[in-house]
């Protein structure tokens, strides 16, 4: 009896062990994308594939996109110089706390990008969501973007 225990325990072992495996092989449908300056977006056709919004400062540049094609989703990066900060958030809102999103704990990250002075505006299209971080000082801009189903 001891002996059938141990091997169903051991094959169920095996097979958990296995199934995990085949979980961590499967290719994750996550492209990353980068691009030196916005030029190069552009030529890439990023904003016509509706990663970003076409609006992005001019002098965006070290811009990292990270799509996650299964859930259309992403998530990314990018540089401007400081004194297009402010024409970029005239196009934003205020990012509300307790707006729903897709993302379990968003409004602990909000309240972490905040605590490192960043400030979190949203901008809308259609069913497009993103949200950005933005830190004026140092021109640098952190966003997430999902699709409202």
């Amino acid at each position: 009896m001891k002996s059938l225990r141990f091997r169903l325990a051991v094959t169920a072992l095996l097979a958990l062990l296995f199934f995990g495996i085949v979980l961590l092989s499967v290719d994750s449908d996550v492209v990353t994308s980068r691009y030196a300056t916005r030029k190069d977006a552009e030529k890439d056709q990023l904003f016509g594939r509706g990663w970003l919004p076409d609006f992005i400062p001019i002098s965006s540049r070290q811009i990292v996109t990270r799509n996650n094609l299964d859930l259309n989703t992403s998530e990314g990066e990018f540089f401007c110089d400081s004194t297009e900060v402010g024409s970029f958030v005239r196009r934003l809102a205020r990012w509300q706390t307790g707006t729903r999103t897709p993302f379990m704990r968003f409004e602990e990250g909000v309240a972490k990008m905040n605590a490192k002075g960043y400030l979190a505006y949203e901008y809308r299209e259609h069913k497009d969501v993103w949200v950005f971080y933005v830190n004026p000082e140092k021109g640098h801009v952190e966003y997430v973007f999902w699709m409202e189903r």
